[in-house]
């Protein structure tokens, strides 16, 4: 009984074995691939900025000679330390989010997490 609603089934969907797949297949992969590229190009934006913003933190706040002019330095690193701010507050911010947009959440952990890595190096 089993094999014969499957098989009503099978015939239902008109399914036709073959060794290529099916256009209706390769689409569905395809489509799910095209997501995975944007997570992959956030995230790589959030270690650029991460690196960006650890730096010039390090550089204006942090180093005993500061890299820059005193005007410059103050008004980077003031730049820096929202930054700071705001990625910390994307991460918590995007707790909630994360099941809805999950190329976010990488981006905005990536951030924090390689501001994190350049000010303990």
């Amino acid at each position: 009984m089993t094999t014969s609603s499957f098989d009503d089934r099978l015939n239902r969907i008109q399914w036709d074995p073959s060794p290529v797949p099916s256009q209706v297949i390769v689409d569905g992969i395809m489509e799910s691939h095209k997501r995975g590229v944007a997570a992959t190009e956030l995230s790589l934006l959030g270690v650029l900025l991460g690196c960006v913003i650890g730096l010039l933190f390090k550089g204006s706040w942090l180093v005993e000679d500061a890299l820059f002019s005193q005007d410059l330095g103050v008004v980077l690193g003031a730049f820096s330390l929202c930054a700071i701010v705001a990625s910390v507050g994307g991460v918590v911010a995007n707790i909630w989010r994360t099941r809805t947009l999950p190329a976010m959440t990488a981006f905005s952990t990536l951030n924090v997490l390689t501001i994190v890595i350049v000010l303990c190096s």
